[in-house]
């Protein structure tokens, strides 16, 4: 008699990897040199597992300013409180495929070669979060690379109450929202478990006007316990690109 608890029948859970990452320790490893590993070398290895559909690579607001020399207004500096230097969003039609060993032979998800080891994952910090897509979101915009947001704010916390609130300022194009189903911090190679069940809200943006309305929004509200983000698109990768390069250690 067949198993009444087969999950052969189960529905794909859709959603997203949301990693945060910066570098600890730039005298191992400068921001520069972290960006090319993960944009031509480890996200073509996450994408070469065939478990996900698009990417999109950003960079905190706050990192461009220090390197770009943008200046910012108080309201964006005093509106994020996100720790760190870039984030990545990959796209997954299915949760379930991180369960998978071809998922998890990937670096960071299990020990990588020694190189990569000391010269990546020990000079750095990872927070990722594996969320699933709530019913409520607006329709995905970012259905390909090419049409990755070129802007987006990201809120993280307890509830969802919040988000109606921005979605319809001029210039908000969708909004994305999720539940975080798991999630862990990989610093310095050793792994933290961090809290599930929060939202997850992703704003895209048409352009960067549109950040100086959201910071006063955010100014003038109660946003208690929300971990907020402004980022700026680095790079948008449609699936295809699944050839990466191969990391060598810089030279010192």
């Amino acid at each position: 008699m067949a198993s009444t608890n087969s999950t052969d029948n189960v529905a794909p859970a859709p959603g997203i990897i949301f990693v945060a990452s910066k570098v600890l320790n730039k005298d191992v490893l400068s921001p520069y040199d972290f960006a090319d590993w993960y944009e031509d070398t480890h996200i073509q290895e996450v994408q070469a597992t065939g478990g996900i559909s698009h990417t999109q690579r950003y960079e905190s607001i706050t990192f461009t300013s220090e390197h770009r020399n943008q200046k910012l207004s108080a309201g964006i500096l005093e509106s994020q409180n996100v720790n760190y230097d870039f984030l990545t969003i990959y796209d997954m039609s299915d949760l379930a495929f991180r369960e998978t060993q071809t998922f998890k032979r990937l670096g960071g998800q299990s020990r990588p070669s020694d190189d990569i080891l000391e010269g990546i994952f020990k000079a750095a910090e990872f927070c990722t979060r594996f969320c699933e897509t709530l019913p409520s979101a607006s329709p995905l915009s970012s259905g390909s690379g090419r049409d990755a947001a070129p802007f987006v704010v990201t809120m993280l916390g307890p509830t969802s109450t919040y988000g109606p609130s921005l979605s319809g300022l001029q210039g908000v194009r969708a909004k994305r929202e999720f539940r975080v189903r798991e999630a862990s911090r990989l610093s310095g190679f050793e792994r933290t478990n961090l809290k599930e069940g929060e939202c997850l809200m992703v704003f895209e943006l048409e352009g960067a006007e549109c950040l100086e309305q959201i910071a006063k929004v955010i100014e003038e509200s109660d946003v208690g316990g929300l971990e907020i983000g402004f980022w700026v698109l680095r790079r948008a990768y449609d699936g295809s690109e699944r050839s990466p390069k191969e990391w060598k250690p810089p030279q010192r």
